[in-house]
């Protein structure tokens, strides 16, 4: 399959087999880590078994997972005298 923006192995993985567990499978497969990031356009071989009832609502919903992008928010990521004056 080929990759989107902001597509982990992970949103691969749920993606296209509806199984969290074959993100390793596919790591592997691909022989990268199972944290990479994916440049967009790339293509991925996609193994392990498959979860046709999910993948089923994935594509009657059109649903498309891209969760790994996005600035990081919220008061966690504030540093104090730069974020905001004290």
């Amino acid at each position: 399959m080929r990759t989107i923006n902001n597509q982990s192995l992970l949103d691969v993985s749920c993606q296209e087999t509806g199984v969290l567990d074959n993100l390793f499978l596919i790591a592997v497969a691909n022989g990268v880590s199972a944290t990479v990031l994916p440049a967009p356009g790339s293509d991925v071989d996609v193994v392990g078994d498959i979860d046709v009832r999910k993948l089923s609502y994935l594509k009657a919903n059109g649903v498309t997972i891209g969760t790994a992008g996005g600035q990081p928010s919220g008061i966690g990521f504030y540093i104090i005298g730069k974020s905001f004056g004290v």
